[in-house]
């Protein structure tokens, strides 16, 4: 991030810009301040800040465009992880075609600059330009490439040396056979083939001549020397303790015990400067034994395995967003292709309740049925979303009573005091995450409601099948040492396929 550090958000998780002026400095408007702060649920690793849009719209209102407009940004930025603006992007194709277009103009520049002597400030006004183009096209319009190990350009090298070379032969030929009129009277073919041969041998030993002499600059070369020396640390297993010792001062460390230079030769080395000048890079650190080594080759496999993980992870999120966009207000994901379907679903079983009927007041199992019901406790007015939360409510079959074991009585068995159900109910569309399932156990004969059980569905947020007890508030007068009724469920709430899919690019990435 290029930001000004005047620019930036604090790092508290609050978002700050001054009205008046751009970057909370206040010129031109009072110089007034506003601070806002989102608290992020250190818990929920999904949860993100969000700001209603009439804030913004009454910052706009209010003389604060700029401000309002970079606020709005952040909070974008802080809604919506930056992998996940990376994976809508189309992949990068490789380096092939950058390659090419420098090396097709630098050969064009390199034969045919005698034809027109403004042709090397146009292809360096060119270059200049094509440099900052690919660098939005690579940072703002691609994936982020995959990284892959290489020493050098490859056969790019090789091909821009042939094109020097041919550059000697096309440039004596453009002297040649351009300009007789300099040449001195020279106007026989032989002649002219004798000049060819000739201007081409010296322009091709003032070649071999530049490549003897270095043109590297020393901001390179030291470059180089660090870069080396930090490889050399790496690969002999050289750490900060067994370099630099115990001391929180400057070492004094003795050229001759590290195998280089001069017996007595000394060097200070900074503590905590692995690339320090002066120090020799010939040191051999101690020697990994079999049990670190291999240690090291697990942990490397397991990077590898991480990388693989999130790449294929990432590609499944990209496949999903296509399809369904995460309603954050909501909780539960919608479709693209219809904006106002929702894709929330709950898969309930029924499998028993118990207690509900008693010995003071039995109920017949062949009359009891449970009535399933999506509920939102939230006022109409305050709801995001049109219509109902769920789908209409859904009616069990009738109960029937459990096999008779031998422990139990048949007193016990037909008052109702355990009824089966065993029934599964689909509820879709569920529009929000906020609502509730309520489960209504009903005498149909009686007409009458025995009671309620209630399911929140914010507790199956994981996505995950989960078998709950619930409890069955009884209806009517209370009843003195009547045991619990209680109602055993198994449910499951599916809102969002990014959810997961998310949830798990995080932990590749704490893994990795």
């Amino acid at each position: 991030d290029d930001d000004d550090d005047d620019d930036a958000p604090p790092s508290s998780g609050g978002v700050f810009f001054g009205g008046g002026g751009t970057g909370g400095t206040g010129t031109g408007g009072g110089g007034d301040e506003y601070d806002i702060r989102v608290d992020d649920d250190a818990d929920d690793p999904t949860a993100a800040p969000h700001l209603d849009d009439e804030f913004f719209q009454e910052l706009e209102l209010g003389g604060m465009g700029d401000d309002a407009g970079y606020a709005r940004t952040r909070f974008r930025d802080l809604e919506q992880p930056k992998f996940e603006e990376e994976i809508a992007l189309m992949d990068y194709e490789g380096t092939f075609d950058d390659y090419a277009e420098i090396v097709l103009q630098m050969g064009l520049v390199a034969m045919f600059t005698l034809g027109w002597y403004l042709l090397p400030a146009f292809a360096m006004i060119e270059t200049l330009l094509q440099i900052r183009v690919d660098a939005y096209r690579l940072c703002s319009m691609t994936r982020r490439p995959d990284p892959s190990l290489a020493e050098s350009v490859g056969s790019w090298g090789g091909l821009m040396d042939a094109m020097g070379l041919l550059a000697c032969f096309t440039n004596a030929g453009i002297i040649v056979y351009t300009s007789s009129d300099s040449l001195g009277g020279i106007d026989t073919a032989s002649s002219k083939l004798l000049v060819f041969f000739v201007i081409e041998h010296v322009l091709l030993a003032a070649k071999f001549l530049t490549s003897l002499f270095s043109t590297e600059p020393e901001a390179l070369k030291e470059i180089r020397k660090r870069q080396a020396f930090v490889v050399d640390r790496h690969k002999n297993v050289v750490f900060g303790e067994d370099y630099f010792g115990d001391d929180a001062d400057d070492e004094v460390f003795a050229d001759d015990q590290a195998g280089g230079g001069p017996s007595g030769a000394t060097t200070t080395i900074k503590r905590g400067h692995v690339d320090r000048e002066g120090l020799k890079t010939g040191v051999k650190g101690p020697t990994l034994g079999a049990m670190e080594l291999a240690r090291l080759t697990y942990l490397r496999r397991r990077q590898e395995d991480c990388f693989a993980d999130r790449k294929a992870a990432e590609g499944e999120y990209k496949r999903a967003a296509k399809t369904e966009v995460l309603n954050d207000e909501l909780g539960v994901s919608y479709s693209r292709r219809n904006p106002d379907l929702a894709l929330g679903m709950v898969t309930l079983t029924i499998l028993e309740a118990e207690n509900v009927g008693t010995r003071r007041d039995p109920v017949d199992a062949k009359h009891i049925r449970a009535i399933v019901l999506v509920r939102d406790s939230t006022p109409p007015q305050e709801r995001k979303y049109a219509g109902q939360p769920g789908p209409a409510p859904q009616v069990s079959k009738a109960a029937r009573l459990p096999p008779k074991t031998p422990d139990q009585s048949s007193e016990t068995l037909t008052s109702g005091q355990r009824l089966v159900f065993n029934q599964a109910f689909t509820l879709a569309p569920i529009k929000t995450s906020k609502a509730q399932i309520a489960v209504d156990v009903v005498d149909q004969k009686n007409r009458r409601k025995l009671g309620t059980a209630g399911l929140v569905l914010t507790d199956l947020a994981n996505q995950e099948k989960r078998s709950l007890t619930l409890s069955i508030q009884r209806v009517g007068p209370p009843q003195e040492h009547a045991p619990a009724a209680v109602l055993y469920v198994k449910a499951q709430f599916q809102y969002s396929k990014l959810v997961p899919i998310k949830r798990r690019i995080y932990a590749i990435i704490e893994e990795q």
